[in-house]
């Protein structure tokens, strides 16, 4: 009896602050009927959703979460992979501290064994990672031994792309374009002085790892390396 006297407090606890809120949630949208919705999520207390299988169907049946909301709780498990604690809802977007403090007593978190493959092309283009940089320099002054040697535009200019999804997926591509060097003209038809394309591809099917690099430079022209 003494065991089980800590698991009835917290269940009480749940249950009160679960209460509390809903009541508070009731009195903010008193125009909306809540019955329904007390009456199935009086039931889902009995059974919490775990966290790291959930469905969009599932998160769904709770009114307080938003589409967002669902959507960024899928996107962070499948990405960041399993939560180890249920207190890692603070680390998903959107997520504030009131509608988790209404979504904690009907969900939990549990390991299970992971079959992951490599991600569809639906969830690379939508989950992500994207970075663009740009330099430019432009000098107001004519530079010591560049009066009469300049064969194209003073600037210096670079351009950098990058895209990642987890260790799955890396790509990128970075152009240079050097002070005084030509842009598409001359020895430069191709736009800038040197290019760098980079991939990096992990765990598809039998491949573990895969790198291409591709370097491009106006003198020497393409070459490739690959690990």
């Amino acid at each position: 009896m003494l065991l089980m006297t800590p698991v009835l407090e917290a269940q009480n606890t749940s249950v009160s602050l679960w209460e509390e809120n809903i009541e508070q949630l009731s009195m903010d949208e008193e125009e909306k009927n809540w019955e329904d919705e007390l009456e199935e999520l009086s039931n889902r207390l009995q059974e919490p959703v775990n966290i790291n299988v959930t469905t969009k169907h599932e998160l769904e049946q709770f009114p307080f979460l938003s589409d967002i909301q669902i959507e960024n709780i899928l996107a962070y498990v499948y990405i960041h992979g399993q939560m180890q604690t249920i207190y890692e809802l603070q680390l998903v977007e959107e997520m504030d501290k009131h509608t988790i403090d209404l979504l904690l007593p009907f969900v939990c978190v549990h390991p299970v064994a992971e079959k992951k493959g490599f991600p569809r092309l639906k969830s690379l283009l939508k989950y992500g990672k994207q970075e663009v940089l740009t330099r430019l320099d432009v000098p107001f002054y004519t530079r010591k031994g560049y009066q009469k040697n300049y064969l194209g535009p003073a600037m210096y200019h670079s351009l950098r792309y990058g895209y990642r999804y987890g260790d799955y997926l890396q790509m990128g591509i970075t152009a240079e374009k050097d002070a005084g060097e030509p842009f598409f003209a001359l020895h430069n038809e191709k736009g800038y002085d040197y290019y760098s394309i980079y991939f990096l591809i992990r765990n598809l099917g039998k491949l573990k790892t895969l790198a291409i690099r591709f370097l491009f430079t106006s003198f020497y022209g393409w070459s490739h390396r690959r690990e």
